[in-house]
């Protein structure tokens, strides 16, 4: 038997807050991973009785809790971005380039700012109390099919192209996991329409995974275009920084021919 609503999301914003809790104590990048991971869990929940337009702008999390949601994102990728850096260097037996101490300034500035934004945030309470207040007593059902349906519709459109740009691909995967963190409430009614074969749990699992890779692949690309740019370097600096865009690059392309692989229709 399902929880009722209201249940599931007191259970969200208790998990959230502890997450946010134990970002703060270290900002490790794990612990940030999986504070944004309910986030994005709580958010897919409420797509599910977002089918009203009553309900369009009281179901969603607050502007300042989102925005701490952004922020770590952003510290997140900064941090995987000087690890594989310096993974790559050291594999290459090189000296580690001056490029990663700036970054570690950038992430001492974004760590104190964040830092900051969370201890003053209050809006975990409101964002609970305004979503309890607005959120149905009951699942509908009528609301769920719409949900899967229009999702599944989406999905139909996107890996039906032909080619499937870098953005889009982000795209599929934000609309995947949105299948994927609603599961209990859907798996009734995925079992039909023409990308039956692409919406299976495992299915969905490992081709989000691929995208998750893929995306963070392409955040740090953009990232290490930007320093290559805007920051003045050295002709040594700027070698080990191209072998390092290479080889990201490379596997970037290695993963497209993956995802492809895997959202396409088995004969």
């Amino acid at each position: 038997m399902k929880k009722k609503p209201r249940v599931v999301i007191d259970k969200r914003f208790t998990i959230v807050h502890h997450k946010l809790q134990i970002v703060l104590h270290g900002f490790q990048t794990e612990d940030i991973h999986e504070f944004r991971t309910e986030i994005k869990k709580l958010k897919a929940f409420l797509k599910l009785f977002r089918t009203k337009k009553r309900h369009s702008g009281t179901l969603k999390i607050t502007k300042k809790l989102n925005r701490i949601y952004k922020h770590l994102g952003y510290l997140r990728v900064i941090q995987l971005q000087e690890q594989n850096i310096r993974t790559i260097v050291k594999d290459m037996e090189i000296e580690t380039p001056a490029t990663c101490h700036i970054i570690r300034a950038m992430e001492r500035a974004l760590l104190i700012k964040t830092g900051n934004l969370i201890r003053n945030n209050k809006s975990i309470k409101k964002d609970k109390a305004c979503i309890v207040r607005n959120i149905p007593g009951k699942f509908s059902k009528r609301s769920i099919v719409q949900f899967a349906h229009r999702v599944s519709d989406i999905l139909k459109r996107m890996v039906s192209r032909v080619e499937i740009d870098d953005e889009s691909m982000h795209y599929i995967r934000k609309r995947m996991k949105d299948l994927q963190y609603n599961w209990p409430y859907i798996k009734q009614i995925m079992h039909n329409g023409s990308i039956a074969w692409l919406l299976k749990k495992n299915k969905i699992r490992v081709i989000t995974d691929l995208i998750g890779d893929f995306h963070d692949s392409c955040v740090m690309l953009d990232l290490l275009y930007q320093q290559l740019t805007l920051f003045a370097l050295g002709m040594d600096e700027r070698m080990i920084l191209m072998n390092v865009w290479n080889k990201w690059h490379t596997h970037k392309e290695i993963l497209r021919q993956k995802i492809y692989s895997a959202i396409t229709k088995p004969a």
